[in-house]
């Protein structure tokens, strides 16, 4: 019940600090293409150091154990949604890619970090450096439907990916973690949650709302993302014997909403970016109700 009260808690936060986005795009403080820069920044600096910060900790055989089975249960998740995805939107390449991916990163890491403590973080970043490769692998086929556009260099050249692989070598190699360093480290994934909610929320600010709350479909993706998958997400973990807090951690992952990379995709690929981002704005509203419930129905089931 604890943990609900503090998920709740950080949710308000979150809502606040998107609407500090949304208020400032929609002043002309901050432009689209200030929000670019701004997420380039979130992604490929702060992301990656908040993935390197949960892997640079003291080795132990224990710890070894636990990221062994986060990296099992993460791709058992991943692929559990991507099954489902396709099952229900086969021929809605959009819909497809957004229920396959959450917005692990801009939501799962404050969520994780402010309910279960930075420690756990290290679940999840197993979770996290999965999705990027399939993101870009999987992710790109669904939306180019051609091989040819698939890209191993492109993959492994994500900042995210590769600070995962080195805070994964710092920990086999048992490096210490200077007081300067740690403290660098503490400062700089400061920016996460505020960075990540102020863009998201000049994403909200883009499109109208009328559109945004009569399009069916969007419901019914979000409903997809947010419910269907979480749900069977619990079911599946209930009969998997591992600790609680893990399940929990990787739970709140897997059911953010959907990713705001969907809508960078959309255009890359000469879809229908409006329709994208409308996916990522409704069900980033919704989530603010869903992940509570999702989580509490979690720590029923599975306590």
């Amino acid at each position: 019940m604890e943990i609900t009260v503090i998920l709740l808690q950080q949710i308000c936060i979150m809502f606040l600090l998107i609407s500090v986005g949304f208020y400032l795009n929609k002043k002309g403080t901050i432009t689209m293409q200030g929000t670019s820069e701004l997420g380039k920044i979130l992604l490929n600096v702060v992301v990656p150091f908040v993935i390197l910060k949960a892997f640079w900790v003291e080795f132990s055989y224990e710890k070894l154990k636990t990221l062994i089975i986060c990296l099992t249960l993460s791709f058992l998740l991943l692929a559990l949604s991507m099954i489902i995805s396709h099952i229900f939107f086969k021929k809605d390449e959009i819909a497809d890619f957004s229920c396959s991916f959450s917005n692990a990163g801009f939501i799962g890491i404050p969520l994780v970090s402010s309910t279960l403590g930075n420690e756990a973080v290290f679940y999840i970043t197993c979770f996290i450096a999965e999705l990027i490769v399939l993101q870009w692998t999987y992710g790109v086929f669904i939306l180019s439907k051609s091989k040819k556009e698939l890209s191993f260099q492109k993959t492994i050249k994500k900042p995210s990916l590769i600070f995962f692989f080195l805070g994964l070598a710092l920990f086999f190699l048992k490096i210490p973690n200077p007081n300067i360093i740690s403290s660098f480290l503490d400062t700089i994934t400061c920016l996460n949650t505020p960075l990540g909610m102020i863009i998201l929320g000049t994403y909200l600010a883009q499109g109208s709302l009328k559109e945004l709350f009569i399009d069916k479909r969007v419901y019914f993706v979000s409903f997809i993302r947010l419910i269907l998958i979480p749900f069977i997400s619990i079911l599946m973990l209930y009969f998997i014997n591992v600790n609680i807090e893990i399940k929990i951690a990787l739970l709140i992952v897997a059911s953010a909403p959907v990713g705001s990379n969907i809508s960078i995709f959309s255009q890359l690929y000469n879809k229908d970016y409006m329709y994208a981002s409308r996916i990522v704005s409704l069900s980033t509203i919704l989530s603010l109700i869903s992940i509570p419930l999702m989580v509490s129905f979690a720590i029923f089931v599975l306590s």
